[in-house]
């Protein structure tokens, strides 16, 4: 009966509160009949049956946000069905009235993180404790070593939460708590076992985060989180240039963003671990990265050029520092690459390109990407044509033994090969070994000069290579040999060179003998558009023999000898369509044999 009478009382309390706020006179009545107010009271309300009086209600959660908060207000919390009375003694909220049948049961042991269960001194770490049914409030009760926000051992209020703020002497404390309503108070939870600690978190783990890094813009770097540790310190170091580091590298969490310098170079950081003992007595493993901008332009795109229509060729570009891949553009309609399409991206260094039917000159555009962007353009022109045949010339001397050796490398499966072999002494009458790269040995096809002196003679082999690669060829005239003996390997032909079509040789020669002028000394040679040429001339024991004029020719290379070295090698590629090529050459003396050969 006696609580009854004490909430009437805050009620009325509270009434007259309210009516002194608004109001300066006495005997103030508020009813509905007109009743004048009863002369000793202050206030008198009489409702008869038109209603009753009606207290501020709201949740729990919004009565614990009122603020600033007034001693002895009163409200009506509706989710737990209670009437509260602010106490300024305890800067909380106590249950004035709460309807129930019965006291609540205990609560189960309040439970905190890892680190709160042992936390450092003069630190402040959270504590809960799951809710109990009809609890309209929970007694928390530390049993030393530290305060509530209240700053006392002891908090009552609604919150199953509460903060501790714990001292100075290392020990083991406990916190247990009690679950309450106006039936009673439960008996106390199973006790949480806190042992504070003056020890510094240990030292953090490597770092890891953002790597490479581009220049001036965001990385963020992450440690694993150390138990105890309540923030974290983190230095950063670059070798061109400076990180700017947010809050002075110190974040309460173990990940932190970072902005890179905007200079290229290299960079790092470590990490150091604090609580409220001090920082961890050495930084973590250093964690280092690249600091990155967009790739160089590639140095060089290499390749065959020209290029026969419809073949496949490979190309490479240089190795650009930090690049994750390539990509190749040609224009379109030009080809493709392995995917069939005129473009491709690739960490690859070289690209397969096949050339369409179109003669004609493309660029090969290639650029390189890294993390940071793509770079400029490195580009290569490359010609295409119908019949796109490349000579390689390889000369090799013997003397004295008869024996001459060459050694030419293919680039193309069924490349031609020519071998061009000067003899001295009599008809010539030797013998050729191939020896391949692999696969069967090719036949050679021999022709040999007609109409030369009986102190000389010239032999020219032809063979088709199979495979591609280098090819080593040994000739034994069977006599005495002296002067340059060449090998020519021709490549990129429309269609594979084959039959006794291949070589169609002429001849013209001139035997004035030493000492006597040659001239007059010609060949000429009707070709099909496209095809190859070769012209061979050989002087003999006579010296400073003058190069051949040729005519109808695109292109030439060769070497002329002289002072007894007594051979001259020459090639060209016809370019016109049906040339009439023709071959002249004239001296101070000496004597030889001149050849065109036509390649189909």
């Amino acid at each position: 009966m006696s609580i009854k009478k004490n909430i009437f009382c805050k009620i009325l309390l509270g009434l007259l509160l309210i009516v002194v706020t608004q109001a300066y006179a006495q005997n103030v009545a508020i009813n509905n009949t007109g009743t004048a107010p009863n002369k000793d009271a202050i206030l008198d309300l009489s409702a008869n049956t038109a209603g009753g009086f009606l207290l501020p209600y709201m949740t729990s959660a919004q009565m614990n946000a009122i603020s600033p908060i007034t001693n002895s207000m009163l409200v009506y919390a509706s989710d737990i069905n209670c009437l509260e009375d602010y106490y300024n003694g305890c800067s909380c909220w106590q249950p004035a009235f709460c309807p129930c049948t019965v006291a609540p049961a205990a609560p189960a042991a309040p439970t905190g993180s890892a680190s709160a269960l042992s936390p450092c001194k003069s630190s402040t770490y959270t504590y809960s404790v799951t809710a109990v049914s009809n609890a309209a409030s929970y007694i928390w009760t530390l049993s030393s070593g530290g305060t509530f926000s209240n700053g006392s051992t002891t908090i009552t209020g609604p919150s199953i939460t509460q903060a501790v703020t714990w001292g100075a002497v290392v020990a083991t404390y406990s916190i247990t708590v009690q679950a309450s309503n106006t039936c009673g108070t439960s008996a106390a939870s199973p006790a949480l076992a806190i042992t504070l600690t003056n020890a510094t978190p240990s030292t953090p783990a490597t770092p890891g985060g953002t790597a490479p890094v581009c220049t001036g813009a965001s990385g963020t770097y992450t440690v694993t989180a150390v138990a105890g540790a309540t923030s974290y310190t983190w230095t950063f170091t670059a070798s061109a240039g400076s990180f700017t580091v947010p809050g002075g590298g110190v974040t309460a969490s173990n990940s932190i963003t970072v902005t890179a310098p905007g200079s290229v170079g290299t960079g790092s950081v470590t990490v150091k671990a604090t609580n409220g003992c001090g920082n961890t007595s050495a930084a973590s493993p250093t964690f280092t990265m690249s600091v990155i901008g967009t790739p160089a332009t590639p140095a060089s795109v290499t390749g065959t050029t020209p290029a026969a229509i419809n073949t496949a060729y490979t190309y490479t570009v240089a190795s650009v520092a930090n690049a994750t891949s390539y990509t190749w553009t040609i224009p379109a309609g030009s080809g493709t690459f392995s995917n069939a399409t005129n473009t491709i991206t690739a960490a690859s260094l070289t690209q397969a390109i096949t050339w369409g039917s179109t003669p004609s000159v493309y660029t090969i555009s290639v650029t390189a990407t890294d993390a940071c962007g793509t770079g400029t353009a490195q580009t290569l022109a490359v010609t295409t044509t119908a019949c796109s045949g490349v000579i390689t010339l390889d000369a090799s001397s013997a003397s004295g033994d008869g024996i001459a050796t060459f050694s030419i490398t293919t680039t193309k499966a069924n490349d031609l090969v020519i071998v061009s072999v000067n003899g001295l002494t009599g008809t010539f009458s030797g013998s050729l070994a191939i020896t391949p790269p692999s696969g069967s040995t090719p036949t050679a096809t021999q022709y040999t000069a007609t109409n030369v002196t009986s102190d000389a003679a010239l032999a020219i082999y032809w063979f088709v290579a199979p495979v591609v690669g280098k090819y080593t060829i040994n000739i034994n005239t069977g006599g005495w040999i002296d002067g340059a003996n060449y090998a020519w390997a021709l490549t990129g032909f429309c269609s594979t060179p084959s039959g006794s079509n291949i070589i169609n040789p002429a001849s013209a020669y001139n035997n004035s003998g030493c000492g006597s002028s040659v001239s007059g000394l010609s060949n000429t040679l009707t070709e099909a558009a496209g095809s190859f040429a070769i012209g061979t001339f050989t002087n003999y024991w006579c010296n400073t023999q003058t190069n051949p004029t040729w005519t109808g020719l695109s292109s030439s290379s060769g070497a002329n000898d002289s002072d007894d070295a007594y051979g001259f090698a020459w090639q060209a590629i016809a370019s016109a369509a049906t040339p009439t090529i023709t071959a002249s050459q004239s001296g101070n003396e000496g004597y030889g044999v001149l050849y065109l050969i036509d390649i189909h």
